[in-house]
């Protein structure tokens, strides 16, 4: 007995509610797409907002607090050196005010770096990169060697996120990985700028892990400027943190 082909013909109202189907499933695609769109740039300009607040703070410390802080040690100076040579305690009083005036403003200059690093504005992100770097390895012993590439046109808030995520790299590193030697790398291709931060620690750790708290911040960083991050790790190997930001529409 010869098999019987069951041929399923597609009736027309079939037809047209699939396509109502796939076209209704296009639109909330697209309407989903631009959601995303919206709530990146909102992202944005709430991360520019806070730089840019940071920024106004760190000048005016800078241009006034500085200012008279500077000021004042000179005063003291001047003092110290009117007071008679047999007046010891009053002298020894003064130069106390002097030593806690200069600490002080010791004090100061590292707020002023750490609400906005001045190297960004003045030098570029490459340079930027390079002096945190070698900060960061004067003040942790951690032995960092920095190579990047100067690119030009770079807009503030790429700058700043690159920059705040190698602070959270390294301060991570530090704390978790119980890394000798870090190597970081800055490197683009004209469309998407790269910051790489490898390390000889620990390659299974709360610094490196996925979901540990350095990555979440960072990867919220990245996020926010439609890039990526991921980590790449292998026992025995170092550990490879990549953040890749596109650059070109920022430019």
């Amino acid at each position: 007995m010869a098999a019987r082909k069951h041929v399923i013909e597609m009736r027309p109202r079939d037809i047209t509610e699939r396509k109502r189907t796939e076209e209704e499933r296009t639109r909330l695609l697209g309407q989903l797409r631009i959601g995303r769109e919206r709530t990146r740039r909102l992202a944005q300009q709430v991360v520019s907002a806070r730089e840019e607040e940071r920024r106004r703070l760190s000048r005016e410390l800078h241009d006034q607090a500085s200012q008279i802080l500077t000021v004042l040690t000179i005063k003291l100076d001047l003092l110290r050196q009117e007071l008679p040579s047999e007046n010891s305690t009053a002298r020894e009083h003064v130069e106390e005010l002097i030593g806690l005036t200069e600490k002080l403003g010791n004090q100061i200059a590292h707020v002023v770096r750490s609400l906005r690093p001045p190297a960004l504005d003045s030098l570029g992100l490459s340079a930027a990169l390079e002096e945190l770097c070698r900060e960061f390895s004067q003040h942790s012993g951690l032995a960092v060697d920095y190579r990047g590439s100067k690119i030009p046109g770079l807009a503030n808030i790429t700058c700043t996120c690159l920059y705040r995520g190698l602070q959270e790299a390294l301060t991570n590193v530090v704390r978790h990985a119980q890394a000798q030697h870090a190597d970081v790398r800055l490197t683009a291709d004209g469309r998407v700028l790269q910051l790489s931060v490898a390390h000889d620690g620990r390659a299974f750790d709360t610094a490196t892990s996925p979901s540990g708290p350095g990555v979440t911040r960072m990867r919220e960083r990245v996020d926010q400027m439609g890039g990526q991050l991921r980590v790449e790790r292998q026992p025995g190997r170092e550990t490879r943190l990549v953040m890749q930001i596109p650059y070109e529409e920022f430019q």
